[in-house]
């Protein structure tokens, strides 16, 4: 929204959809003599008249064309290989894109992110790759598919497994994450994937807490490697499909920990002899979301400063 008033977005074929399969009515009514709208009756649209609406190519051409919608800054990869930093809030016409939350700065040091990672890594590598998923809120839209899954297992309870998915998932995406996990003593593979697309619909950060069931190989390499992720649902005609722009956590003990999963994963460990004090981090990390940014947004400039060296070779 600016100053003359709103900008309509909307990305197409895929807005149009959302709109056939919303519930949302709307008002049919008349104006009585002095101009004032008198609703009737409540209505959904009918069935294709969104799709309808937006094929018409004179109705299209007054929406403004939206490739992607970001919660935090992120990266954009140029026609040259390099990366430009997209911190600006609102829509961006050369990409296409809409940055919804409040202006980001960069903030030197590290101090919000040494605090707001202090759970009971088993090593530093642990903490590395923790950190890992925090700069995931810049990259991931740069890298559709071919991204892993964060793995967090711990020896004992209390460690902090779904606080720290739950920090990820602040970061990421702002919001919680969209955790979910299978009833004791249940066994229904089918069951873990249809609370996956359920909760997929909503969020862009997916957790299986405690999964004691695995996800068949074929399932976890296609929410891993698939550009575009596609699934038919239960008692469903169509299939939901999502652009793999999300991120796919999993919280496990030791004892529990899938071989297969584990290879298709960064594996974080935490290690109950570690643990200092009792924290909520992750309430802290939310409530300082925006410091936490502007640190990792400080490291990001110096990186693309020195030229974006990758390493070699690269797995994802």
């Amino acid at each position: 929204r600016d100053d003359s008033g709103f900008s309509r977005l909307t990305n197409g074929p895929e807005f149009a959809s959302y709109l056939n399969a919303s519930r949302y009515p709307y008002v049919e009514g008349s104006y009585d003599k002095d101009g004032a709208f008198l609703p009737t009756k409540h209505k959904r649209l009918d069935e294709k008249v969104a799709g309808d609406f937006f094929n018409n190519s004179k109705h299209f051409e007054a929406f403004k064309k939206l490739h992607k919608l970001r919660s935090s800054p992120f990266l954009e990869l140029q026609p040259d290989g390099t990366f430009k930093l997209c911190a600006k809030p609102g829509y961006d016409e050369e990409h296409k894109s809409y940055l919804d939350c409040e202006e980001i700065a960069p903030i030197p040091g590290t101090k919000h992110l040494d605090y707001g990672s202090d759970y009971p890594f088993a090593t530093p590598s642990d903490r590395a790759n923790y950190l890992a998923f925090f700069l995931q809120s810049f990259f991931r839209g740069v890298f559709p598919g071919e991204t892993p899954s964060f793995l967090i297992r711990a020896n004992s309870q209390n460690c902090g497994k779904t606080k720290s998915a739950r920090s990820i998932s602040y970061i990421y995406s702002g919001k919680q994450e969209g955790s979910f996990s299978l009833p004791e003593g249940s066994k229904n593979l089918r069951e873990v994937e249809m609370k996956f697309i359920t909760k997929l619909k909503t969020h862009d950060v997916l957790v299986y807490d405690n999964a004691k069931v695995s996800l068949s190989n074929e399932f976890l390499d296609r929410i891993i490697t698939q550009r575009v992720f596609s699934e038919r649902e239960s008692h469903k005609t169509q299939d939901f499909v999502r652009e793999n722009d999300f991120l796919v956590g999993f919280t496990v003990n030791y004892q529990t920990a899938d071989d297969d999963l584990i290879t298709r994963a960064v594996v974080i460990n935490l290690h109950s002899s570690k643990i200092k004090e009792r924290k909520d981090l992750d309430d802290w990390v939310l409530a300082h979301r925006k410091e936490n940014l502007g640190e990792l947004m400080t490291m990001i400039k110096k990186w693309i400063d020195i030229g974006c060296p990758r390493i070699t070779p690269e797995r994802y």
